[in-house]
């Protein structure tokens, strides 16, 4: 909080504690008024609001003015409060009534976000726009943004998701982590035997490449990684991990004519879903070897492709190399200029 008065840290230290006893914050609320000063004075009146409307029902014809009051007074309150994301997600209707959601800032470093939850927001849409869903509250979704009076930002998530968004700040590099930490868990089709480390199971998803609404993120990005090398015409596609500045980290490389060029990075945590699908797509047994080999077959545009696979263990992860041949109806090319 911005103040450093012992009374008002011990009131917030017992409301938190157990967020879902009014009690608490109704004796906070007379403690502030007793202060006399203005901003407390408001804080009060905040508290005292929001318990009354939390109580009045919804079919209740004062509701409409009460939200519109708590929201006016709301405006003038001025005390700040950072605490653990866990006790919001654990509290969210509580901890609405305790401050304006402005004035709170969340840390997120140990928090976990259950899957139904993730789901909700696509992790494109997390990470460009920098927030993390949070929880249901109702018929909205509380997430975390390091910019959560952006209206723009507000109304575009919530033309998304079709519902409403409710934002509250946490610094941008714990959302950032967050975000990477928690959809790690979405996309990895991977599941290793704890006795022995050297079986991979897989899902039974059938041996083909599925339409590009599908939901499957490993799927869509094979597609997309796939439909660019023969698009570009490259006659390999390698996607390699490798040590950068920031730890391990995946590199696509297209190969054409022997020269080898750069392409997007991916992160880390999606090469074990990319190979788990690989493996599916080219029939690889599921016996992890140091080297292991087979055949894509894939329609593409109409033209039907055979990919040579090999996947290869390294130290810092498995090496996809996929050789590109021509399609029988598309004769190899004399010079080769690829767009950029």
């Amino acid at each position: 909080m911005t103040h450093t008065d012992p009374s008002a840290d011990a009131f917030m230290r017992c409301i938190l504690a157990d967020p879902a006893d009014p009690v608490p914050r109704l004796v906070f609320a007379d403690w502030l008024e007793e202060t006399g000063k203005s901003s407390h004075l408001a804080w009060a009146r905040f508290l005292r609001l929001a318990d009354e409307l939390a109580n009045t029902p919804d079919d209740d014809p004062r509701r409409p003015k009460l939200a519109d009051e708590l929201d006016r007074v709301g405006s003038l309150v001025r005390a700040k409060l950072t605490f653990r994301a866990e006790v919001f997600v654990a509290y969210p209707d509580a901890l609405r009534q305790l401050l304006p959601l402005r004035n709170m800032v969340l840390t997120l470093r140990t928090l976990s976000v259950p899957p139904a939850v993730l789901g909700l927001v696509p992790e494109v849409v997390a990470r460009n726009a920098r927030l993390l869903p949070l929880v249901v509250c109702g018929s909205a979704l509380a997430v975390a943004s390091s910019d959560p009076l952006d209206p723009w930002l507000i109304r575009n998530l919530e033309f998304v998701l079709k519902r409403d968004v409710l934002a509250l700040r946490a610094r941008e590099s714990d959302i950032r982590a967050a975000v990477w930490r928690n959809y790690a868990y979405l996309t990895a089709d991977v599941t290793v035997d704890a006795i022995d480390p050297t079986t991979a199971v897989f899902d039974a998803t059938p041996v083909m490449i599925r339409p590009l609404l599908d939901d499957a993120p490993a799927v869509r990005l094979i597609e997309v990684l796939l439909g660019e090398a023969i698009r570009l015409r490259a006659s390999v596609m390698e996607i390699e991990p490798h040590i950068g500045p920031d730890g391990i980290g995946v590199q696509v490389w297209h190969h054409y004519q022997g020269e080898r060029r750069r392409r997007d990075p991916l992160p880390s945590r999606l090469l074990p879903g990319i190979t788990a699908r690989l493996r599916k797509l080219a029939d690889i047994s599921p016996i992890l070897q140091p080297v292991q080999t087979g055949v894509i077959p894939l329609l593409h545009r109409g033209l039907s492709y055979r990919l040579p696979v090999r996947i290869t263990a390294t130290a810092n992860g498995p090496h996809i190399h996929v050789t590109i041949p021509p399609a029988p109806a598309d004769p190899p090319a004399v010079v080769v200029n690829p767009a950029a």
